[in-house]
């Protein structure tokens, strides 16, 4: 799923996409989308607001309709979340705060769930990653989510040149049965 059809078909995956805007989709078109989805993975999100993004209807309102949609259906929801989030009410920005109220919905749902919160997100699209990605420093960083034992390999600028570091994904999981996926709670 995707809001860009050029986006999409720029990305070559061969995959059947579902073009809309997550913030104005209502209760029937989640139900329609996740209907007998075994896995949710949320990795929407806006940096701020402006003229395509309301960060209310991104991290609150379309997080609040896909619950509502998979409730009681015993789905995993993924949520894509960010690092240095904490509870809406010690928020520093707006960001924050609607993906703090996002998580909170998410951990209330009564469904099974996993927040992850990588500490950086590269790619061309996100804030200074084109000019990043364009200078070629994001060159070797790859993202293991798989499972509890996936390591994160980051790649970062000393002056001496390049180097790499290896880490966990920060994450909380919670919720019902017995699918833990090895998740570490965010320490």
């Amino acid at each position: 799923m995707g809001r860009s059809a050029r986006a999409a078909r720029a990305s070559g995956l061969a995959v059947e996409w579902v073009i809309a805007d997550i913030g104005r989709m209502s209760g029937d078109d989640w139900r329609a989308l996740v209907a007998g989805a075994d896995v949710v993975v949320n990795a929407a999100g806006a940096l701020q607001d402006g003229a395509r993004d309301d960060l209310v209807a991104v991290h609150v309102t379309a997080v609040e309709r896909m619950l509502a949609a998979l409730a009681g259906s015993g789905t995993r929801v993924v949520q894509i979340s960010a690092a240095g989030v904490r509870a809406e009410a010690e928020a520093e920005t707006a960001f924050f705060a609607t993906k703090a109220q996002g998580d909170a919905a998410l951990m209330r749902s009564g469904l099974d769930w996993v927040v992850l919160r990588p500490v950086l997100v590269l790619a061309p699209a996100a804030y200074g990653g084109r000019r990043c990605c364009g200078r070629r420093r994001c060159r070797g960083v790859v993202a293991g989510v798989a499972g509890g034992d996936s390591a994160v390999r980051a790649c970062r600028r000393s002056r001496g040149g390049g180097g790499g570091g290896e880490g966990r994904v920060a994450a909380e999981h919670g919720g019902g049965g017995d699918r833990s996926g090895g998740a570490e709670p965010a320490g």
